[in-house]
């Protein structure tokens, strides 16, 4: 039936704003890490667990800024503690520690975006939407994303983004480099 005015409706999509072209990255995440401005910044935002493949991004993020030192990586969103802090070992391991940093849960999901160059979601499991594949592309964003759920409905593969299988660090890594 329609909707009253005690009806709370929750929108499962993406505002559009107005987007200046061509697109200038915002220095915001730059400037938060103390990175260089002329950084290229990867990002994976959202829920930090392992079924969102964090570990991979990581991974990846090893073997691509080998090819590319100008590469550099946030990891947006909060997670468990202990899940969060086996990422940061994982990191220190990598020896990555001054090229991937987390900027943690921000207001505005737009921040995030507008602060990085393309947007990785490495989801190990069955996406449903993807939000944040559609969220990026909003920003003007490539996506760099697993072949899962939602995203291979919003990605259109090498044009919007790259589909990359599931779990595969080396794909998502060359991805990155292509980039």
């Amino acid at each position: 039936g329609p909707l009253r005015s005690s009806d709370v409706v929750v929108h499962n999509g993406v505002a559009v704003e107005p987007l200046i072209w061509p697109r200038n990255r915002s220095t915001t995440i730059c400037d938060k890490f103390s990175w260089p401005h002329e950084s290229i910044i990867i990002g994976i935002t959202g829920q930090i667990s392992p079924h969102k493949g964090h570990e991979d991004f990581v991974e990846a993020a090893a073997i691509a800024s080998r090819a590319n030192p100008r590469l550099r990586f946030v990891i947006g969103g909060r997670g468990e503690e202990c899940f969060v802090t086996a990422l940061r070992e994982q990191i220190s391991r990598l020896e990555m520690d001054r090229k991937i940093d987390f900027a943690g849960w921000l207001p505005r999901s737009q921040d995030f975006y507008e602060g990085i160059d393309v947007l990785v979601l490495a989801s190990r499991h069955e996406e449903g939407f993807g939000l944040v594949v559609a969220e990026a592309g909003e920003r003007g964003l490539p996506v760099i994303s697993t072949r899962s759920g939602g995203a291979l409905e919003i990605l259109i593969d090498g044009v919007t983004g790259i589909l990359v299988d599931k779990q595969d660090p080396r794909s998502l890594a060359h991805a990155i480099v292509v980039l």
